[in-house]
């Protein structure tokens, strides 16, 4: 509602939009699913994620949800993945090599010569 000043002049209101405003609850957002079976995803979403028109996304199915990620490539999925495989029986070159001959002694079980 505008306001009247002192001089009772009406002041402009002042329009704010903000593209990247965020919900009450930052990681939820809601959107509605088209005829075509496509989402819109919020545009706070997709600028956090850097994603541009034309990029391919992946998305996970777990029992009652999706998860949607930025599709890596090249250097940066390798990148993603650096260090992912330091415990267990990755651990050292000892380990993989037994896990790599274990592997192929349960292919020769399966695979009858």
């Amino acid at each position: 509602m505008p306001r009247k000043n002192e001089e009772n002049k009406v002041r402009e209101a002042k329009l704010e939009y903000t593209a990247d405003r965020r919900p009450l609850y930052p990681e939820m957002a809601f959107t509605k699913l088209s005829s075509k079976n496509q989402i819109t995803l919020p545009v706070a979403y997709v600028r956090d994620l850097g994603l541009k028109p034309g990029d391919e996304v992946v998305l996970w199915l777990d029992k009652d949800h999706i998860t949607v990620e930025r599709r890596l490539y090249g250097k940066e999925l390798l990148d993603s993945l650096q260090g992912s495989m330091k415990s267990g029986e990755w651990s050292t070159r000892e380990g993989t090599l037994a896990w790599i001959k274990n592997i192929r002694d349960e292919w020769e079980r399966e695979i009858p010569l």
